[in-house]
């Protein structure tokens, strides 16, 4: 059944935008205020300053303009559908009808969005019995060309939540940079912004250590859904995350909850990235659990399963250039 509906999300996008690009501009200033006002009260949680298109003024009047309620505009979906076309160079659609400035955070996390090592460390250490046979007989050349593994597994994303079936990858290179040196070329706090097919985005450090490394940090990332980088992709995973980084003397560990989506492509996604001393040179793993959309359909995790694997050793081996390049 999930084919069909893809379908139908598809023809109704390429309808929305035919009719979105069809209409003129149908308020003046005041609407676009009284527009803008009423997206602020509907989420007061926003956090940028918010521009009128002509597409979203004219979606914004036929749902009843300042008579609209926020289950009205939020029922009628995504921006990215609404107001396709309408950002001017260097702008994008992110929450609600309008346009703003590139790939900032808009909202910020909530109760219990930092309270990830403990579920993340549960689910992780749950890997099944076959596959973590497997992780544990990779060869060092195996592990120098990168190996990647994906499963499905039961996850739960905070304490208080039901487990739900999601999909895991687990993702080990090795690099012969010496780890003292690695993690002084490639910071932990910016394992984020480093990764490979990164589009663009926002970090905010919360909190430091006595050293000056960030402990606590939130962070707006746009990664490619194609490896072309496609900046225009409507399937761009748009992603703003809670972090904890742990240090230790020889692993330091990134812990991330994504808490919220503009695009909506990400309905979950937990888990770390380490930087482990292994023997004269460094170890990174990523291990993390995802459940994605695409236009806003749940994508099947057999779909997500299969892109997971590339992608992340992708986003090792770009690590690996971009220390050895620093070096």
């Amino acid at each position: 059944m999930p084919r069909p509906r893809f379908f139908m999300a598809l023809l109704g996008f390429a309808l929305t935008a035919a009719g979105c690009a069809s209409e003129g501009p149908q308020a003046g200033a005041s609407d676009c205020d009284a527009m803008l006002a009423t997206f602020a009260a509907c989420d007061p949680n926003l956090l940028v300053e918010a521009e009128c298109t002509e597409e979203s003024l004219a979606m914004y009047g036929s749902l009843g303009g300042q008579d609209a309620t926020c289950d009205d505009l939020s029922g009628a979906g995504k921006a990215d559908w609404f107001a396709f076309g309408g950002c001017d160079s260097g702008q994008h659609v992110c929450h609600g009808l309008f346009c703003c400035d590139d790939y900032v955070i808009t909202r910020w996390p909530g109760d219990g969005d930092f309270d990830i090592v403990a579920p993340i460390d549960a689910y992780q250490a749950a890997i099944p019995t076959d596959i973590a046979a497997d992780i544990a007989a990779t060869s060092l050349a195996e592990l120098q060309a990168i190996a990647s593994w994906t499963w499905e597994q039961d996850v739960a994303q905070s304490p208080d939540a039901p487990a739900i079936p999601m999909a895991v990858e687990y993702t080990a290179g090795v690099t012969d940079v010496p780890f003292d040196a690695f993690v002084a070329l490639l910071p932990a706090q910016d394992w984020g912004v480093e990764l490979d097919h990164y589009l663009g985005g926002e970090r905010q450090i919360l909190d430091t250590d006595a050293q000056g490394r960030a402990v606590s940090q939130i962070e707006r990332m746009v990664l490619s859904a194609l490896p072309c980088d496609f900046e225009d992709a409507l399937l761009n995973q748009d992603m703003t995350k809670a972090e904890r980084i742990l240090y230790g003397d020889d692993a330091i560990t990134v812990y991330w909850r994504v808490y919220y989506s503009d695009n909506g492509t990400t309905a979950a996604d937990v888990g770390s990235v380490s930087f482990l001393r292994h023997d004269a040179g460094t170890r990174v793993v990523f291990h993390s659990a995802h459940s994605l959309r695409a236009f806003h359909v749940p994508l099947p995790n057999a779909v997500a399963m299969a892109s997971l694997g590339p992608f992340f050793r992708d986003h090792v081996a770009h690590y690996f250039e971009l220390v050895a390049a620093a070096r």
